[in-house]
């Protein structure tokens, strides 16, 4: 099986799958989260059921495709629908003018957050054609970033991969992760993940961390399909010839810290080194301009970090606020006055000695880094 992470990808190739009871709960000041359950259809649940026209017309119905025989998954099951077969037989378009069906949801995603995807899933069996990148997805796109981040399971010849990245063109071959995993068992997959140029992601596999990396931005998924800031789920290669279960699914993106760069003026004593402890320090000053209180605690971001150096005593790498995975150090203060200013003290570790470089930022309030 294999798991994608998008880049650029060509709206129209998308397809569909999903399950589930949906939850939105947007209770908390820059929080939101979908979470399903699966004692009805997701259509009931406030999902939209989406299928594209396809060959002469002929599309399936959502109780064609989907089904909660249980109440405990989502099954779908698109590998006996006529037009499929007929599609992958025939290859009559290599980018899949075959059915398409899935779900969507809107206007949920907050693009200048991070989020975590969380989902169970397996894959029971395919029939997908090798330049098709994935018989089961998911997808979260941001219209302001003209991005979507997919994650991807494809089953071939019995074993579980992963497709970490699909390039522009669906026809190149796209970097596969080989699980080793010839069974058809749940498995976990976590992505955490924040847009920007470029977006970032973390993929975990059953708790285990798998892949880091980047995306550019790209792929209008709101002009292009009226899929804006939003999710969708469903068999990922417009030829709808997957069968697949969903246990899990859950899309959050927590409350987090105000990014208050702009109220603070930034200034730097020069590096000093300690021959002891064999560490640089380096102290910074953070002064509020901005001519209001500013409500704590404060914590000083270190984006880009040169690689030459690692921050000693961070407390922490930011998970909430993009860009993610970048050291910071906090400071408990609870509050500071117009023209008040507070201090922090930089410990780095950097063997090389040579030139330590980094881009401020100051995150303040209650909320995740």
């Amino acid at each position: 099986m294999k798991i994608a992470i998008l880049r650029r990808v060509k709206p129209w190739v998308l397809c569909g799958f999903v399950s589930g009871l949906a939850v939105l709960d947007a209770s908390a000041a820059g929080a939101q989260s979908v979470i399903l359950s699966f004692n009805s259809l997701p259509r009931e649940q406030g999902w939209a059921y989406r299928t594209n026209p396809a060959f002469l017309g002929v599309h399936a119905d959502e109780t064609d495709v989907f089904s909660v025989p249980d109440g405990w998954v989502l099954h779908q099951n698109t590998m006996d629908l006529p037009l499929v077969q007929q599609c992958v037989t025939v290859n009559l378009d290599p980018y899949g003018s075959c059915d398409r069906n899935y779900y969507t949801m809107n206007d949920v995603v907050d693009h200048s957050h991070s989020f975590v995807l969380d989902v169970r899933a397996r894959v029971l069996q395919e029939n997908d054609p090798p330049f098709y990148p994935a018989g089961f997805g998911f997808f979260v796109t941001s219209r302001t970033d003209s991005m979507a981040f997919f994650l991807g399971l494809k089953l071939r010849d019995g074993m579980l991969r992963n497709v970490m990245r699909i390039p522009i063109d669906w026809m190149d071959k796209a970097d596969v992760i080989e699980l080793g995993l010839h069974d058809d068992r749940f498995h976990d997959y976590r992505l955490e993940a924040s847009f920007g140029s470029p977006g970032v992601y973390k993929l975990f596999v059953d708790n285990a961390l798998l892949k880091t990396g980047t995306i550019p931005p790209g792929g209008n998924f709101c002009a292009g399909l009226g899929i804006c800031d939003g999710l969708v789920l469903g068999d990922a290669d417009s030829g709808g010839n997957a069968e697949a279960d969903l246990s899990r699914y859950s899309f959050s993106q927590p409350s987090c810290a105000t990014d208050a760069t702009g109220a603070f003026a930034v200034s730097k004593s020069g590096y000093v080194y300690n021959f002891a402890t064999q560490r640089f320090s380096q102290t910074v000053k953070l002064t509020n301009i901005s001519g209001a209180p500013i409500t704590g605690p404060i914590s000083l971001a270190l984006d880009g970090l040169s690689a030459n150096a690692s921050l000693f005593n961070a407390s922490g790498t930011t998970s909430c606020s993009a860009p993610l995975g970048s050291s910071y150090v906090m400071n408990m203060v609870g509050g500071i006055a117009p023209g008040a200013s507070v201090s922090l003290v930089l410990q780095f570790t950097n063997p090389t000695r040579g030139a330590i470089t980094y881009a401020t930022r100051v995150l303040t309030g209650a909320g995740g880094r």
